[in-house]
């Protein structure tokens, strides 16, 4: 077993940046972005484009 008291402590923070860009991207068009579907794709003119961004409700 490992004693994890030996190892330094640390404090981290972990940001989502996807939800972050699309919450103000929200934020920017005047909308909530705890509530509101919002979604930053790569090509819309293709069927299964890639979500770049999502804001937290979707």
């Amino acid at each position: 077993m490992i004693g994890y008291s030996q190892f330094p402590r640390k404090n981290i923070l972990c940001v989502d940046m996807k939800s972050f860009y699309a919450s103000v991207s929200a934020v920017t068009l005047g909308l909530n972005p705890m509530t509101c579907y919002l979604a930053v794709v790569g090509n819309t003119d293709r069927q299964g484009s890639v979500v770049l961004a999502a804001s937290p409700a979707l």
